[in-house]
């Protein structure tokens, strides 16, 4: 059986973190929700996420505010990629075999 990398959260131990909020639509939010790691939470996807694409801004050596035309042509035409395959197979999809129900808005 091949080993799941440990998911941590990027920013866990920074000494200088700063709170971003967003809002974000209903159902993009029900997606994250509903497939987040067994061992883990939605702000260690999220923060994954924002350090995975701040390393990649950087990579293309966007970091300074003289930048700003190259970071939002950057984002516009950023693509991401999922493999096909994780971990040398697929798992089964989250939720799809749990055995309770959860409210949500008032209705089963």
């Amino acid at each position: 059986m091949i080993e799941k990398p440990t998911f941590t959260d990027p920013y866990k131990d920074d000494p200088n973190p700063v709170r971003l909020q967003s809002y974000i639509n209903r159902t993009d939010y029900d997606i994250i929700r509903s497939i987040h790691p067994d061992k883990g939470t939605i702000q260690i996807v999220v923060n994954t996420f924002w350090s995975k694409l701040i390393t990649t801004i950087k990579t293309h050596g966007i970091n300074q505010l003289a930048d700003k035309q190259r970071f939002e042509q950057f984002i516009n035409n950023f693509t991401l990629t999922i493999p096909v395959k994780i971990s040398g197979g697929t798992e089964p999809r989250r939720g799809a075999t749990r055995g309770t129900t959860r409210k949500t808005n008032g209705k089963l």
